[in-house]
């Protein structure tokens, strides 16, 4: 799926928001689906999701080391300095954050895009790693998944159904993170 900012992964609309599941590419769907963990309520981006349980929990579980990719729109550039913090891994109020691999892309308008690949499932990592350094997120997009990347013509909102190749992928990052973890 092509989750939109300003729609919920869970079940369950809070104070009135959407979630995937009121998108129409999901009710159409004939067999109910789970997204694989969460992406926050404002970035939108790739979501699996799967009716594959054991995948789920293997993929979803916080501990495990799954490569997340995402581009991030900043408000400003940020300095050589801060780029080395991240890239080192911050502390933030739930702990040490991993090394991280964060990559330049442009600057316009005053905004700075970067692409920065992250190995933890915690809430909100890219954008806490960046407020606890001073700079503000304008947009953030996911744009992989575990090797699983955006496709390039799915629209906002629309889902598609995964390739063998993508679910052979997902279930070899599935077992190569258990056997690190």
């Amino acid at each position: 799926m092509y989750k939109p900012s300003r729609v919920l992964t869970n079940d369950t609309g809070i104070d009135g928001r959407k979630n995937i599941y009121s998108l129409p590419a999901m009710r159409r769907m004939k067999v109910p689906m789970l997204p694989v963990g969460r992406l926050d309520y404002l970035t939108e981006g790739v979501l699996i999701l799967t009716n594959d349980g054991d995948l789920n929990h293997a993929l979803s579980r916080s501990r495990v080391n799954i490569e997340r990719e995402y581009q991030v729109f900043l408000e400003g550039r940020v300095t050589s300095e801060d780029e080395a913090k991240v890239r080192k891994g911050i502390r933030l109020s739930d702990g040490q954050t991993g090394p991280v691999k964060l990559k330049y892309l442009d600057s316009h308008d005053g905004e700075s895009i970067y692409r920065m690949i992250v190995g933890q499932g915690r809430q909100q990592i890219v954008r806490r790693i960046f407020e606890k350094l001073g700079y503000k997120i304008k947009k953030l997009v996911r744009v992989s998944f575990a090797g699983v990347d955006l496709p390039p013509d799915l629209k906002l909102g629309d889902v598609r159904a995964l390739t063998s190749s993508e679910i052979a992928q997902l279930k070899r990052s599935a077992q190569q993170a258990e056997e690190e973890a």
